[in-house]
């Protein structure tokens, strides 16, 4: 049946029990498969485990992101509409750049006056592609957030804010926007696609029938936030089709009008400056944590609740029991209750019964709270102390579990998350710690998930490497850190037991950095070989070819008089080693010349493939991850075809794109294998966990400062449901 349905419970177990029994009930089609809308891959992964455990039979099911689904539907119901050619980030970001640096060439540039100046300057072509991006970003948080911005600035009219130099503060935008939109006959946007869904959509309901290939139903799980743009797609999809959200939501009643004691405190001085009494303005706190935590949750239930033709279910809440400080906090979240002043009230009537009463007995006694590990902080020095500090608090529980017979009570690794802000510096150390432990009966299995595949894959860090070669000074542990790549030594014909062989080689022959005279000439210092990648590959191969017969120099060029002294090392077999260090020298010399060179998008993409082909040869286990390198390529060679950015560009500017675009990519093929699960602190993951860890939480670090430039205009003007970082941290 149409329409949408709401299960909320502070449990996801719960909202899975209501999934399965939702989806026992079959589609029309046996071959449709379930759509199912997640916000990770972690999710997705515990949710098909559950609904396994639960149904028996799971198969068929379509785990999708929001974006990519929002996508599809445009696909489905927009006739003769292309799922990817419409005015993405990425896309902006290049036809923003080519704007920006011809800005001199064009006559309404006047306008962008404070553009072209921020770009002027060292490095102009590298300053206007961040700040393209830049506005690319921004621009694409109005497509999603503020479209009406989008439908006046096309319509020629302009939304008048006047700042401190009596200009309008969104002219600027609105003209660029218009030049952006003028580049690409036929390319569409977000907005404008929406509001062609939304005619469509209308159309077809009032002829009652289904477009083609539109799912029958769609499950929105553990999604703790939408914008307002993807809630009104899904909501017009509700007239046609059923649409279930499952939400966890922390507390029973309704929140969002809970305000936070610093909010309390700036409504009650508003109050008394305009005389009214603070009893008049019934400003409800409940609890602290929640109404000053909890701001981007009652946020989007909020928006789902302004929808007419919402059913709301809640299901079965979990009520805490015990006399642990955990379940007290846990209690007092879900009953919106603040012990603090139910324990003060409580004092003046300690016979009086109810709530104030229950609480009153609920009180712990100092030494209780001694011997309460329910909730545990520590404070550390360093991220390394961090983590042995984890490591010792786990051993000392899983020590604890074997004593005990209460199955609820056996904890083993694979009940402990352990969640941090920023994994990626962290995963070193967990590595160093849990990996190498004293003694091996101590050791803990554990995996790490969401890293992204730049920290995964030792290929994609070297690629990178590749890229940053103009930049370098061809130093030994730079050139050596490349050629140790499994994938590149294999490619070379290179083993490990070759690179102590190399390292010898490059101290026996003094190798520092530089590939040669000329290249240290081109960098502004004499032009000296000694010490340099070829004066030392010159004195292996002279070496190799003849002694040194005492010492003894041999001339290598009469005209330029340099003499050069054979190095006796290479010998044997070891002969196959010089050769292909020498092959790889050459190969990586050529391509450090052809990224000197400016090029244009497409050029980049077939020398970047070249470049894949002649230093990668990965085997199974990494193909992927270089496959991954391919696309990301290939993506940016089709660029110059969808955007019209023709211009030549220099290898900063292609090296900042690709970082970018790899580093989204995320893999969480490690989540949930069985031991103890390091993952990122992303917003109500809701995968539940008997133990809860948080390392990283330092000061400047969490919650994420909301860094949005001064002219974006959802930052000066806010809404009810704006993505804020530092409230979905919180």
């Amino acid at each position: 049946m149409a329409g949408i349905k709401l299960y909320r419970s502070n449990g996801i177990e719960e909202l899975a029990d209501a999934l399965a029994d939702n989806i026992k009930q079959p589609l029309s089609s046996p071959l449709a498969p379930e759509i199912i809308l997640v916000q990770s891959l972690g999710m997705a992964k515990w949710l098909n485990l559950e609904m396994a455990n639960r149904l028996g039979v799971w198969a068929n099911s379509n785990f999708v992101f929001p974006n990519p689904f929002i996508n599809r539907l445009f696909s489905i119901v927009l006739p003769n509409v292309d799922e990817k050619l419409f005015l993405e980030r990425e896309m902006m970001t290049w036809i923003i750049f080519d704007y920006l640096i011809n800005l001199d060439q064009i006559d309404s540039h006047k306008i962008f006056a404070h553009l072209a100046t921020y770009c002027n300057g060292e490095d102009r072509n590298f300053r206007a592609f961040q700040l393209a991006r830049q506005l690319a970003m921004t621009y694409d948080q109005y497509l999603l957030y503020r479209p009406d911005f989008i439908y006046l600035w096309e319509s020629q009219t302009i939304r008048v804010r006047k700042i401190r130099e009596h200009k309008p503060l969104d002219e600027w935008q609105a003209a660029l926007w218009r030049e952006i939109c003028k580049r690409k006959d036929g390319v569409t946007h977000k907005a404008a696609r929406r509001k062609e869904f939304m005619e469509a959509l209308e159309n077809y309901r009032q002829i009652g029938r289904l477009p083609e290939r539109l799912p029958e139903r769609v499950s929105v799980f553990g999604i703790s936030s939408l914008p307002i743009f993807h809630l009104d797609i899904i909501a017009s999809l509700s007239e046609l089709i059923e649409i279930a959200f499952y939400v966890m939501t922390p507390a029973k009643g309704y929140f969002s009008d809970l305000k936070s004691a610093k909010a309390k405190m700036k409504h009650e001085n508003f109050g008394n400056y305009m005389g009214i009494s603070p009893d008049l303005l019934h400003i409800d706190t409940g609890n602290p944590l929640l109404s000053s935590l909890g701001r981007a949750g009652a946020d989007f239930m909020e928006n789902l609740l302004n929808f007419d033709n919402l059913e709301d279910i809640d299901l079965k809440f979990i009520e805490p029991s015990g006399k642990t400080i955990l379940s007290m906090v846990q209690q007092d979240i879900l009953l919106m209750q603040d012990r603090g002043n139910i324990l003060n009230d409580s004092k003046f009537s300690d016979a009086e019964s109810g709530s104030s009463g229950d609480i009153a007995k609920t009180v712990i006694s100092i030494d209780e709270i001694s011997k309460d590990r329910s909730i545990v902080i520590n404070s550390c020095h360093s991220p390394m102390r961090e983590v042995e500090v984890l490591n010792d608090y786990l051993l000392e529980l899983f020590d604890l579990a074997q004593h005990t017979t209460t199955p609820e009570h056996k904890i083993t690794p694979a009940d402990v998350l352990v969640m941090t802000p920023n994994i990626e510096n962290y995963a070193p150390f967990i590595r160093s710690v849990f990996t190498t432990p004293e003694e091996e009966r101590l050791k803990i299995p554990f995996s790490i998930a969401d890293l992204s595949i730049k920290s995964v894959s030792r290929s994609v860090d070297v690629f990178m490497q590749i890229l940053s070669l103009p930049q370098t000074r061809f130093e030994v542990p730079f050139i050596m850190d490349i050629l140790e790549c499994d994938d590149v030594a294999r490619c070379f014909g290179l083993e490990s037991r070759d690179m102590d062989l190399v390292r010898d080689w490059i101290k026996e022959t003094a190798i520092r950095w530089g590939k040669d005279g000329k290249y240290r000439e081109g960098i502004g210092l004499p032009c000296v070989e000694e010490n340099s990648w070829k004066a030392g590959l010159d004195r292996l191969m002279a070496g190799y070819a003849m002694t040194g017969r005492g010492e003894r120099f041999f001339k290598k060029d009469a005209f330029l008089n340099i003499n050069i002294l054979p190095c006796d090392c290479v010998e044997g077999n070891s002969s196959k080693v010089l050769g292909s260090l020498s092959r790889f020298f050459n190969t990586l010399s050529k391509t450090a010349e052809k990224m000197a060179k400016k090029m244009t998008l497409s050029e980049w993409g077939d020398f970047l493939m070249s470049v894949v082909d002649d230093f990668f040869l990965p085997d199974v286990e990494n193909n992927s991850m270089v496959q991954q390198i391919r696309d990301t390529l290939s993506e940016l060679k089709n660029m110059e075809a969808i955007t019209g950015f023709n211009a030549k560009i220099d290898s900063n500017i292609v090296k900042n794109w690709c970082d970018k675009a790899i580093g989204k990519e995320y893999r969480d093929s490690n989540f949930l294998n069985g031991g103890v699960t390091f993952c990122a602190m992303l917003p109500m993951r809701s995968i539940p966990a008997k133990v809860i860890c948080i390392i990283g939480l330092n000061d400047g670090i969490f919650p994420r400062i909301d860094s949005a430039p001064n002219f974006d205009l959802i930052r000066q003007h806010p809404m009810r449901g704006d993505r804020s970082l530092r409230n979905e941290d919180r």
